[in-house]
């Protein structure tokens, strides 16, 4: 990884977790978290990752995201 960025942790055990990513509702489905997430997880190539509490929104976006990447997301 090359840094870590805000709302990203990382603990011993090779386990990312995202922690935070917020779009304005007024600027959702128009493609600008999918970029950011997908960065993100090609920075952390072999780890597991986690998702922090999601709403159901967030829950759709990360299920999709995840049947796109063959990365699970889960919560």
């Amino acid at each position: 990884m090359t840094g870590i960025r805000p709302g990203l942790a990382r603990d011993a055990c090779s386990v990312e977790s995202i922690n935070k990513i917020s779009i304005d509702s007024n600027h959702h489905r128009q493609g600008l978290g999918r970029p950011m997430i997908r960065r993100t997880l090609d920075d952390g190539l072999g780890y597991a990752w986690r998702t922090t509490h999601q709403s159901p929104t967030a829950r759709q976006f990360f299920a999709a995201l995840g049947e796109e990447t063959g990365i699970a997301l889960p919560e």
